[in-house]
C-alpha cells in the first residue's frame, strides 16, 4: 500500500466530511431563521388591531306607496 495514496484518500474525505458539516450548519441556521421569523409574524398579526369592516350593510325599508 502506497502511503502517499492513503494519504490523498484521507485528505479527500475530510475535505467532503468538511463540506457537509458546514451545508449541515447552513440548513439548521436557515431553519432557526425561519422559525424565528415565523414566530415574529404570528406575533405582529396577533398584536395588530382588527381592521374595521369596510362594508357596511343597511336595512332598507321599502315603503307602499
Amino acid at each position: 500500500v502506497l502511503l502517499d495514496r492513503v494519504e490523498h484518500f484521507i485528505q479527500s474525505v475530510a475535505v467532503f466530511e468538511e463540506q457537509i458539516f458546514q451545508k449541515r450548519a447552513r440548513l439548521q441556521q436557515a431553519m432557526e431563521n425561519n422559525e424565528e421569523m415565523k414566530l415574529k409574524t404570528r406575533k405582529e398579526v396577533s398584536e395588530e388591531p382588527p381592521a374595521p369592516d369596510k362594508v357596511r350593510f343597511t336595512l332598507g325599508f321599502i315603503e307602499d306607496s
